[in-house]
């Protein structure tokens, strides 16, 4: 059985994904004669191409949509509720049973509902037939602001445009990551710098009887005060607090989520938000949407197999050629694969992988129409308030339509916007 199925059904074979043209994708054109003016981007030549405001408007709707519904499944999951029957196995599984148990076990929220703020990134596929389906989102370690060609002062006039550097809003703001090194590294520092934020390491800072404090000031910003009223974090949930998640951390901060759970501080983004970026908890947007907000889906999800339940896994082995791999993860991946690009050794190392640990796997379908489609990394920020960089990512998509098996440097695009009459 799949999840949120779109009435599609998978190809025999796999398929190369193939060079986008303008004339391949409905809303998707080329704009030569464009003013340079009108997006700041370096470097732009008469390839550049943006989507038309349909599309994107289409797109802002369908993600505002889909961060409703994950922030009330939060809220009822973080505040030790129940979800409904059907939901609760699907959404939770392993993670979020501990996560749950974790975070309620610290005693109940000070605040009646968390103020559930992101900076998001969302990977869409844009088909050749016109049909916008989601594929994978990031609402706590986006990756790819900083390969936009634009300036992080650009990114924050557009995702935090109420943010002031001059006006001291930024003052107790800092930037929490783990290192000076690792592939989130570039994106923190391009953050940073953009926000007008120190960046921090967990051993800088300090729970001092409910209040996130400096042990220091932050090089570079002697005069900000000790106290830290906002915190931009960049490193997994898991990390974040050794005295609430793994104990073994080295790069959280002691007393954090206490912190946080009293409304001492504000994270960007909250605890909660590691296990809304799952593929298996993805698959399941569209029915929280359904049963917590009462509406109709405005964006599908892509098709992907339950591998914890065995006539699905049963499914993948009876017809590996018709499906793709890839860890339930985004942000821990393993290289994706198919029964196909692999060889017999590597299949079968793979597949005894998934037998031991199901749950950090999924399996997507190999498509004829999502391989010649568009993939689009979209990114936005808010929570109530969606704002929509007007600007994305593209690159040729994978088999499955997610991200190329082998990715080459993706090209930006800029996503229109009807101007008001």
């Amino acid at each position: 059985m799949l999840h949120n199925h779109n009435g599609t059904t998978p190809a025999d074979s796999e398929h190369s994904a193939a060079r986008i043209s303008s004339s391949t994708v409905p809303g998707f054109s080329a704009d030569s004669a464009a003013p340079p003016d009108r997006l700041p981007l370096k470097g732009v030549t008469g390839e550049q191409q943006d989507l038309a405001p349909a599309i994107t408007q289409q797109i802002r709707r369908g993600i505002q949509q889909r961060l409703q519904a994950v922030s009330v499944c939060l809220n009822l999951l973080v505040g030790g509720k129940t979800l409904p029957e059907h939901l609760e196995p699907l959404v939770l599984g392993a993670a979020g049973q501990e996560l749950s148990r974790r975070l309620t076990a610290l005693g109940p929220n000070t605040l009646r509902r968390i103020p559930w703020t992101w900076l998001c990134s969302s990977d869409l596929l844009l088909s050749p037939s016109g049909q916008i389906t989601v594929y994978d989102h990031c609402l706590s370690l986006p990756q790819g602001l900083e390969q936009l060609r634009v300036s992080a002062a650009w990114v924050r006039s557009h995702l935090f445009p109420d943010w002031s550097v001059s006006s001291g809003s930024c003052r107790r703001t800092v930037l929490l990551h783990s290192g000076y090194t690792g592939s989130t590294w570039a994106a923190s520092e391009f953050l940073a710098n953009g926000l007008g934020i120190p960046l921090v390491q967990g051993r800088d800072m300090v729970s001092d009887r409910g209040t996130l404090r400096h042990l220091f000031s932050p090089k570079g910003h002697p005069e900000r005060p000790s106290s830290v009223e906002t915190l931009v974090r960049r490193i997994d949930d898991e990390l974040l607090d050794p005295n609430c998640f793994r104990p073994d951390s080295l790069v959280g901060i002691p007393g954090l989520i206490r912190c946080w759970k009293a409304g001492q501080v504000q994270l960007l983004s909250p605890p909660g938000t590691g296990l809304a970026g799952l593929r298996s908890f993805g698959r399941m947007i569209p029915a929280m949407i359904t049963s917590l907000l009462g509406e109709t889906p405005l964006l599908p999800a892509v098709q992907s197999l339950d591998l914890t339940d065995p006539p699905q896994l049963a499914l993948l082995l009876k017809n590996p050629q018709q499906w793709l791999i890839r860890t339930n993860n985004p942000e821990h991946p393993a290289r994706p694969m198919t029964a196909s690009s692999s060889n017999r050794g590597d299949w079968e190392t793979r597949i005894a992988a998934i037998r031991r640990n199901p749950e950090q796997w999924t399996a997507r379908p190999v498509s004829a129409e999502a391989a010649t489609g568009l993939r689009i990394r979209v990114f936005s920020s808010g929570g109530a308030a969606l704002r929509l960089l007007p600007a994305a990512l593209a690159t040729p998509p994978g088999p499955d339509g997610g991200v190329p098996l082998a990715a080459g440097s993706p090209r930006c695009i800029r996503l229109r916007e009807a101007i008001p009459v």
